[in-house]
């Protein structure tokens, strides 16, 4: 009993299996870095710089998913390779400006070309990581070895490419290290990541729609169902948007699966569509607890009579709806892999190459589609008699909530406004509402979030329905993402045009006209676009876009002085000069030797991790 009960408490105290995986796999990652500095053999493979094993497996972190862990190892390298070649520039040329007459290797002439061959680097490494997420480990790696090889090279009397050499080998050493226990130990597949959360999002979704379809038809949306805006967002952005985070890591893969990334790209857009219907049916619920609570009996019992007359059709479509997203989720059950216990994975954490072939039959592939595709078929007979029957009901419905009988207002337009357009004064919640077309409003809103989201989901099972028949044995897909897209970050710009008459809607833009929309633009029509200048009165020159040479020389200056000025250019420009003078004393005299000694090239890596 007393180790049980020690069991249990440690057992309290351990994460998650899943995180005790990564947080084993790093520190096993940073036990071979650390083994590699403190073995006399296996420090001679690296040399000198065998510190910066452990210090970029660090950075390295292994413990991602193939294609981002290789990336980030590939580009980080690449970064690594160029900087030494810069850095074997900048040495040749210091080499050339110093004076064979003196015996001191440290000269003014030299150190001063190694101070300019260093801050300009420096500086564009600072800003690619500040503007880029990319730019994290090309940046990292760059600047350290520019660090090491620009000090220690200064202290060396001739030319030489084995400074170079020896603290460039570490980051082969490194990466390569850092890449086979990414694959080798607990490998993490990022389409077996993204078919979790998928399945995930859909039990999530289904779990929405059956507390907010069916507590609008039992009348129990006062008890049930979404409360306010914004615990609406957060249930439909809850994994959404990590959602489209793993369709980016999958789509950088080369990957050996059934799924393609076009199969990883039209299911993610299938999601993002859901999103407008059940937005409709969690705004409906909220709808109708303000609605209920500052509404006549009349109104009530008359909006009550509407929700009978569609409760069956209703109730049958959100059944259907449900049994469709069960059915989703089995056929993407068959893209996953064997499920391993946690003392199998623990004792036998490589991948198993021999279970490759393992899996889910064809057969199993073609009866889940075939099941998909009945409940599909059953679905939109349900979606076409919802949509027959309520549309017999909508003279009903307009007769019974738009004109009550008893009711001594006159009908007006749906309100929802938080001022009064004549005092000013702020309205009353009830008249968010208005007690004649509310009702009518909120039976036609629900109703249309259950129509649009059930033809979403049968695009969604169409699409799932041919996947699953289709797609049944591994094969080799590579990534279909350009290059383009790939740098692209995910800025949002504001359109400085969105307030415009709609006669300039397709207005040309304006050169130099700030992001913000806050910069004086001056728009013009496709008409005065096409039409020669000289047809048209002369524009100000300020607004107007540069056309002859001289306003484009003047027009480039500008967009230079106001790129000086930005907080991400003067980040990088003050990081770079005190850069620069941490390395003064490794280029004087006087202070060569200590700052060599007492590693005084290692304050420049914490500056660029803080």
């Amino acid at each position: 009993m007393a180790v049980r009960a020690v069991w249990q408490w440690v057992h309290s105290w351990l994460p998650p299996f899943p995180q005790l995986k990564k947080d084993l796999k790093a520190s096993i990652a940073l036990l071979i870095a650390l083994v590699f500095c403190f073995d006399q053999d296996l420090a001679n493979v690296t040399g000198q710089g065998v510190i910066l094993v452990a210090i970029v497996m660090i950075f390295y972190f292994p413990v991602r998913t193939y294609g981002i862990q290789t990336e980030a190892i590939v580009m980080g390298t690449l970064s690594s390779l160029v900087c030494a070649l810069w850095s074997l520039l900048g040495s040749y040329l210091a080499n050339c400006a110093r004076d064979p007459r003196n015996p001191q290797p440290v000269q003014p002439g030299p150190s001063a070309v190694f101070a300019v061959f260093f801050f300009l680097p420096c500086f564009w490494l600072t800003y690619l990581r500040v503007k880029t997420i990319k730019g994290i480990f090309p940046a990292i790696n760059g600047f350290i070895i520019l660090s090491f090889t620009m000090t220690e090279s200064a202290s060396y009397p001739v030319f030489s490419t084995e400074i170079t050499w020896t603290f460039l080998l570490p980051f082969a050493v490194t990466g390569a290290l850092a890449l086979a226990v990414n694959y080798l130990i607990w490998p993490d597949d990022s389409v077996e990541n993204y078919v979790i959360l998928l399945c995930k999002v859909l039990t999530t979704g289904k779990e929405f729609i059956k507390e907010n379809a069916e507590a609008f038809l039992d009348l129990q949306a006062h008890q049930t169902g979404t409360h306010s805006l914004p615990v609406l967002k957060c249930q439909l952005d809850e994994h959404t948007l990590l959602l489209v985070d793993y369709k980016h890591a999958v789509q950088r893969e080369v990957l050996f699966n059934k799924l393609s990334h076009r199969d990883i790209s039209r299911l993610t857009h299938h999601i993002k569509n859901l999103y407008p219907g059940m937005h409709d049916l969690g705004l409906s619920n909220i709808s109708e607890k303000t609605f209920r609570s500052h509404s006549s009996t009349l109104d009530l019992n008359a909006f009550d009579h509407g929700i009978q007359q569609m409760k069956d059709p209703g109730h049958q479509l959100a059944k259907d709806m449900l049994l469709c997203i069960e059915k989703m989720e089995a056929c993407l059950a068959l893209f996953l892999p064997r499920s391993r216990s946690v003392l199998n994975a623990c004792l036998w954490p490589f991948p198993r190459l021999l279970s490759l072939s393992s899996g889910p039959t064809i057969e199993a592939h073609q009866a889940a589609a075939h099941q998909l595709e009945q409940v599909a078929q059953e679905l939109r007979h349900s979606l076409d008699q919802f949509c027959t029957e309520q549309s017999a009901c909508g003279s009903d419905y307009m007769a019974t909530l738009a004109i009550p009988e008893a009711s001594e207002n006159k009908p007006q337009p749906f309100a929802a406004s938080f001022c009064d357009t004549h005092t000013g004064e702020k309205k009353d919640p009830a008249s968010f509402i208005d007690p004649t077309f509310g009702p009518l409003f909120l039976l036609f809103l629900y109703q249309h979030g259950l129509r649009t989201l059930s033809k979403r989901l049968l695009e969604m099972a169409t699409t799932v329905q041919t996947i699953t028949s289709n797609r049944t044995s591994r094969r080799l897909h590579f990534p279909t993402m350009t290059f383009k897209k790939w740098l692209s970050t995910s800025t949002l710009s504001v359109d400085t045009t969105a307030s415009t008459p709609a006669a300039v809607s397709n207005a040309a833009p304006v050169s130099g006209a700030n992001m913000n929309g806050i910069s004086l633009v001056r728009t013009r029509t496709r008409r005065q676009t096409s039409a020669p200048r000289r047809h048209h009165r002369p524009f100000d020159p300020d607004v107007e876009p540069a056309s002859t040479r001289l306003e484009h020389v003047f027009d480039h200056l500008h967009t230079f002085f106001c790129w000086t000025k930005e907080l991400d250019t003067l980040f990088a420009l003050k990081v770079s000069l005190g850069s620069v003078l941490l390395c003064i004393p490794a280029w004087m005299p006087s202070n060569a030797a200590w700052y060599n000694d007492w590693r005084g090239k290692s304050l420049l890596t914490f500056l660029l991790k803080t």
